[in-house]
């Protein structure tokens, strides 16, 4: 997952990754990766935890963006 957010995240998307929708065989690894794409200010992108918070997120960067 980060691979793909990263490349996104370089030709320009925002991104926003459902964590529910996300899972690897070591939670830890989750976490981690979790962990490292909001890094720094988000500079990959965010995470919400369901499409729930997936849609506060939207409109959260719809807000940042100016929208």
């Amino acid at each position: 997952m980060q691979t793909s957010m990263r490349e996104a995240n370089d030709r320009g998307y925002d991104c926003l990754l459902v964590e529910d929708a996300t899972e690897s065989y070591f939670p830890s690894s989750s976490a981690a990766a979790l962990a490292m794409i909001a890094a720094q200010g988000a500079i990959v992108g965010w995470h919400a935890p369901s499409v729930a918070g997936a849609r506060g997120a939207v409109a959260s960067l719809s807000a940042c963006a100016g929208e």
